[in-house]
């Protein structure tokens, strides 16, 4: 299963490249993709801004992970987005299987195309590739006869995600973005699979 994720990675990075060539092209080239590349001077729709937060949530067959995200686009290309969620609850009477669940992770946005309809509406196309940690701890109770609770164990999972894919970000009344991605998801060691990812979310632009 090791080498089959080592594959799924490799072929990340690879997919991930040629998209980088492509975004280059397209920007050398102002008769085809026309990328825009726009200044907060001279358009109020939205792509100008290079600062967003708010809320994302990503979902996949096993292990959906979600939390609050912030994107900074550090060139007219690249940006990165850094996203965190955590739970705990120690009580015995929680209601979900995990005790503890956090997920720490960053993603690489490479823009490849971008239009404003209007000042109010816009959309951008870009590819994706997201690195980051899983980490939860289930607690398995021990019971009496009674099922009175006679003592407990805890277990922690570390997990390694990794995706890629392509998504929209489609720009609102110039600050209310709300973007939809979709593509694959892998992780190991723990809870190891591979397999289609969707994800969206809601934030803020400035």
């Amino acid at each position: 299963m090791k080498k089959v994720f080592k594959l799924f990675i490799v072929s990340l990075l690879l997919i991930f490249s040629s998209a980088l060539i492509f975004a280059q092209e397209n920007q050398n080239n102002e008769n085809e993709g026309k990328i825009i590349i726009q200044d907060k001077e001279n358009t109020n729709s939205g792509l100008a801004f290079r600062n967003a937060i708010g809320g994302y949530f990503v979902w996949n067959y096993k292990s959906p992970i979600g939390g609050i995200q912030y994107e900074r686009w550090v060139t007219d290309l690249l940006s990165t987005k850094f996203n965190f969620y955590v739970f705990y609850d120690p009580s015995e009477n929680f209601i979900w299987e995990h005790l503890m669940d956090y997920t720490i992770t960053t993603e690489f946005n490479l823009k490849l195309y971008e239009t404003a309809f209007n000042e109010e509406f816009a959309s951008r196309l870009f590819a994706f590739l997201m690195l980051g940690h899983r980490g939860y701890s289930i607690r398995t109770y021990e019971r009496d006869e009674s099922y009175n609770i006679s003592g407990y164990s805890d277990s922690y999972y570390p997990v390694m995600l990794a995706s890629l894919g392509f998504g929209f970000d489609f720009i609102f009344a110039e600050h209310l973005s709300i973007p939809f991605q979709i593509g694959f998801m892998g992780a190991f060691p723990n809870d190891e699979y591979a397999a289609l990812c969707i994800g969206t979310g809601i934030r803020y632009i400035f």
